[in-house]
């Protein structure tokens, strides 16, 4: 969707020429030259959990690697210009998602949300599953804010999540935090119109969970994937977009198990929109261990773009 950000491979080079203050140089000089930000952060993260004379400092670059990541796909965010050149956009945004969609991604960027804010087709106001809405007061509505009611699952967290101290010590420990979003016309072009509404950076920082093979979630992403797991169980289509379901991202695993697995009283179609569709493919027999007798699959060996209306057309048929 957006040709220029980089995948996981390229990353670690592309923040560090964007950001020469960031400590991922001094850990890459530390770690042989590694170019894999994914490799360097786990043996960053195994450094912390055995090495005590340091663990301090080791702790509070991680920290501060994290608030570079999320800086970096700030860049990232939709900008109507993008569709002059991109005319399929509109139909993605207008055509593909139906009402109670669930988008469940491991993206950092807000460039998706952004889209749909734009065509009005989605809301931030209960538009996310688990995260507290700064602008949500007690005497808004329960309902009616997100028009189709389509909720994204962002399982790594998001440039634009906040991580922030609860203050109120006397109903918990003084490291509790609370995970909500920011709201700027930058990332919702409609709804965030003449808005600003966040934390200040003294008590809040970015929240996503950075590319390593070691993955503590925050209490309310941990209860998200359970979410999403819940809402896989009695879907009757998945679309697999932009994912090759690498083995280290665990929480995509529990959430195509509980798709899978849920019930075979009922065939359900699992759609898979890649150039590389039958690789993924072949990655999820084996990962299932061949019990898909009641999975369709169905493959679509294109770029999103070039697939798209196939791919509606698809969704189409009950």
């Amino acid at each position: 969707m957006i040709p220029e950000a980089p995948l996981n491979d390229g990353l670690l080079g592309k923040i560090i020429s964007s950001n020469p203050n960031t400590p991922l140089k001094e850990y890459q000089d530390r770690y042989n030259g590694i170019k894999d930000i994914e490799i360097l952060l786990t043996r960053l993260d195994l450094e912390i959990a055995q090495n005590s004379s340091e663990k301090e400092q080791l702790q509070k670059d991680r920290k501060i690697v994290n608030g570079d990541i999320a800086k970096y796909f700030e860049q990232f965010r939709f900008k109507e210009e993008r569709l002059s050149t991109n005319k399929w956009l509109e139909i993605l945004a207008t055509q593909l998602f139906e009402n109670n969609d669930a988008i469940i991604t491991t993206n950092y960027d807000c460039f998706l949300e952004g889209l749909l804010d734009h065509y009005k087709v989605w809301h931030p106001t209960e538009g996310y599953v688990n995260v507290y809405d700064p602008r949500k007061k007690s005497s808004l509505p329960e309902t009616g804010q997100n028009p189709k009611g389509i909720k994204f699952y962002k399982i790594h967290g998001s440039e634009n999540f906040r991580e922030c101290k609860v203050f109120d010590t006397e109903k918990g420990p003084k490291e509790q935090t609370i995970l909500g979003f920011i709201v700027h016309k930058s990332i919702y072009p409609v709804s965030g119109e003449n808005t600003y509404v966040g934390w200040a950076e003294k008590y809040c920082k970015e929240y996503i969970i950075a590319p390593s093979f070691v993955k503590i979630p925050h209490f309310q992403i941990a209860d998200m994937v359970n979410k999403a797991v819940d809402v896989t169980r009695t879907a009757q289509s998945m679309v697999i977009i932009g994912s090759g379901l690498r083995n280290e991202d665990v929480f995509l695993r529990l959430i195509l198990t509980s798709f899978i697995n849920y019930t075979r009283q009922n065939r359900k179609r699992l759609i898979i929109v890649d150039p590389d569709a039958c690789a993924i493919l072949e990655k999820i027999k084996i990962f299932c261990a061949g019990n898909i007798e009641h999975i369709n699959f169905i493959l679509i060996s294109q770029q999103m773009e070039e697939g798209l209306v196939d791919l509606i057309k698809l969704l189409e048929i009950a």
